[in-house]
């Protein structure tokens, strides 16, 4: 029995398409910053920093760098990062529904794992916005009992109605069996 209730019914991630109003918003953010980058010379705006070198043979020397380099780079990452940060973000996030659980992990340096029982879910909605309909993508919020996520989210999965489904299944054959009702005040 409890092997049965380790089993998995589905597992899926979001889709990188839920980002994608981010990832042209940077991208785009990325082109401007070195067309502006390319066609504009602000090096005469920043000061120079002379630092001390010593060359191979032995013999000092200095060596000038303009801090102007430093802005490039500044306005290169800050997008760079954003589109990086979007990505690996979704990457990391996972959801996988048992028997008698819903288990998300969310996280990259510090993961977070939630499980929702199932017979705590007490409404389902798909919310299908316009770019997600066109690859059959969609966002199943469960509204729950659960103290610490009253509100579930499962973002840009495929096929949210069938998932839905199986999750209502579910839910109803464990109501019955652990004889819970759900009350509301």
């Amino acid at each position: 029995m409890e092997q049965k209730n380790k089993a998995v019914l589905w597992q899926g991630t979001p889709s990188h398409y839920s980002n994608l109003d981010g990832y042209l918003f940077w991208s785009l953010s990325l082109i401007a910053a070195v067309v502006f980058l390319n066609i504009t010379d602000l090096s005469s705006a920043f000061p120079k920093i002379t630092l001390p070198v010593t060359i191979p043979d032995g013999s000092p020397s200095t060596s000038t760098l303009s801090m102007y380099l430093f802005v490039k780079l500044l306005i290169l990452i800050v997008p760079l990062w954003k589109l990086f940060s979007l990505y690996i973000t979704t990457r990391n996030t996972n959801y996988q529904l048992t028997h008698e659980r819903l288990i998300t992990s969310t996280g990259v340096l510090h993961r977070t794992h939630n499980e929702l029982e199932l017979y705590r879910i007490k409404d389902y909605q798909i919310d299908e916005p316009f770019f997600q309909r066109f690859f059959s993508l969609g966002t199943l919020v469960l509204e729950t009992s659960d103290k610490s996520h009253p509100r579930l989210s499962l973002s840009a999965i495929k096929d949210p109605k069938g998932i839905r489904n199986v999750i209502r299944e579910r839910v109803e054959i464990l109501r019955i069996q652990k004889g819970v009702r759900e009350i509301d005040h």
